[in-house]
């Protein structure tokens, strides 16, 4: 098995490009399975090991809809959600990615080696910072998420406990300056505790693969080297509802629109707003002046 095992070094070409620019990358990862799945789109999808069955099914669904616009889907090959995200994006005829907290000799959970060889087998890989026999001690589960979140342009949160991992993996995302998009759910329970702070300290809520869908594509522009699905491209020029009427105000104010008097104008959040006002700029919607926001003509 060592000699399907291929050494990336740090400054070679095939080292994937979001992950050299991630938080504290490693000096060498070991692949098993193809380099050229690190040159698509990847969006990591995690959550916790006894996710509900709703969660289950919310993960596997997204990671097929991610596949479908062209996307790669990363995660740790755990129970619960992580498989689901493997799964889904399998099932979809896409590629998955699984970073692994231990050598690439083995499997962990052993129950999982049939799905990691699917993975590798269908284009996807499977990823390691250690040695081929390094056996899976507990803080190397914890390193391993900034990997998974250096890979990804975007973390999606899937039901996370307080002490979740995937909240590790959420807090390099940021560190990163990677997005970060979480599903709620009911507040008095404990598989949401710890999505519901990550809520609260500033990652975007989302409800549907449309949210996600729109939030990414807003920031298509800042990675010029990543290839996007057409539909993403698209997607980029659409306007939802919030931004129709935020373009609207700005018009209404003739180049002269300031944020505390949009707030007063519209019925938004001043986090959501200050989000809607970046997405426009992003997507050369509106311009920022001496005088404020204006329509860009």
């Amino acid at each position: 098995m060592e000699a399907d095992i291929k050494k990336l070094n740090f400054d070679e070409s095939d080292y994937p490009p979001l992950l050299r620019n991630a938080v504290n990358p490693p000096k060498n990862i070991f692949v098993r399975g193809g380099f050229s799945v690190f040159k698509k789109p990847i969006v990591a999808i995690v959550g916790t090991r006894k996710a509900t069955q709703e969660g289950i099914k919310f993960a596997r669904e997204t990671a097929e809809d991610f596949v479908r616009i062209g996307f790669a889907v990363v995660s740790g090959l755990a129970y619960g959600v992580d498989a689901a995200a493997h799964e889904g994006a399998l099932q979809a005829g896409g590629l998955t990615i699984a970073v692994l907290a231990h050598g690439l000799n083995m499997t962990y959970p052993k129950n999982h080696e049939n799905l990691a060889r699917e993975m590798v087998a269908k284009g996807g890989a499977v990823v390691s910072e250690y040695e081929a026999d390094t056996p899976p001690y507990q803080n190397q589960f914890l390193d391993r998420n900034r990997i998974i979140a250096g890979l990804s342009l975007a973390t999606l949160v899937i039901e996370a406990p307080i002490h979740s991992g995937a909240l590790a993996t959420a807090r390099y995302a940021a560190e990163a300056g990677r997005e970060v998009f979480v599903l709620p759910g009911p507040y008095y329970s404990k598989n949401y505790e710890g999505s519901h702070e990550l809520i609260r300290k500033g990652a975007r809520l989302i409800t549907s693969f449309q949210n996600l869908k729109e939030d990414l594509a807003a920031i298509t522009d800042l990675y010029p080297d990543i290839v996007f699905n057409d539909e993403v491209r698209e997607t980029a020029d659409e306007l939802n509802d919030d931004e129709k009427i935020v373009l609207e105000a700005i018009d209404k104010l003739s180049g002269e629109a300031r944020v505390d008097t949009l707030i007063e104008m519209i019925k938004l959040e001043p986090q959501e707003l200050s989000r809607v006002i970046t997405n426009l700029i992003l997507n050369d919607k509106i311009i920022e002046t001496a005088n404020g926001l204006t329509i860009r003509r």
